[in-house]
């Protein structure tokens, strides 16, 4: 009776184990996953407020123009982590559309975006 109940120890033990193994698998891959979200999160954070700084810029020139649309031309601009954000100016009715084209550093999936936005001017 002895023998029987030592080999249902070992095939538990053996059960635990497996089990155990792979909750810890799985926790390592949801950390990993997470930390990648965060990173994204981190580049797009930065891409956007790269993109709030160039729109900013964009309607400062025209109010130091006093509203007129040749103060602002097309460019890009990337900053020191590596995200870049190049405009393009289309005519509006009113002002102009101002494309936003913009590039995160690389990560795996998708690392660029775009946004439209508009400016007053005459």
């Amino acid at each position: 009776m002895k023998a029987d109940l030592a080999g249902t120890i070992t095939v538990e033990a053996l059960v635990a184990l497996t089990i155990l193994a792979a909750g810890v698998l799985g926790a390592a891959g949801t950390a990993a996953m997470s930390l990648r979200a965060v990173r994204r999160g981190d580049q797009t954070a930065r891409a956007a407020r790269l993109s709030a700084d160039v729109m900013a810029e964009l309607r400062g020139r025209i109010a130091g123009a006093n509203g007129e649309c040749s103060a602002v031309a097309s460019g890009t601009r990337t900053n020191t982590t590596g995200e870049s954000v190049r405009w393009s100016l289309h005519p509006e009715g009113g002002g102009r559309a101002v494309l936003l084209e913009i590039t995160f550093t690389p990560v795996p999936g998708r690392s660029r975006d775009s946004l439209w936005s508009f400016v007053r001017c005459f």
